[in-house]
């Protein structure tokens, strides 16, 4: 697939939690719906799919191994799809890198 719009990360660092890790959820996004805050054991706050999560009372338990890295990608870029998430994609860049890219932003080639 390729980048049709830019789109620069809106933070410089992700979370990384696997499969049964229990974090702390948040609030939605007003903007994003199916997109939960989420803080994990080491304090560190991230955007997840409401769909990789198990919640009860203000905590969750992931259901599967996750990364919030966001890519930062240019009009032109080539992507390998990988799986997508309430309107963002899970995609790897030609160095390998993985990261997330808003649907929106990409088109099939």
């Amino acid at each position: 697939m390729r980048v049709v719009v830019a789109h620069e990360a809106s933070f410089p660092y992700s979370m990384r939690v696997k499969a049964g890790d229990r974090v702390s959820v948040g609030q939605e996004d007003d903007e994003m719906p199916g997109w939960l805050w989420c803080t994990d054991s080491d304090g560190v706050g991230a955007w997840v799919p409401d769909i990789y999560l198990e919640r009860e009372n203000g905590e969750g338990r992931m259901l599967v191994d996750y990364d919030s890295k966001e890519f930062t990608v240019d009009i032109g870029d080539e992507l390998e799809y990988l799986k997508e998430a309430n309107g963002w994609i899970w995609c790897a860049d030609s160095e390998g890198a993985l990261g997330w890219v808003p649907a929106d932003k990409v088109e099939e080639t």
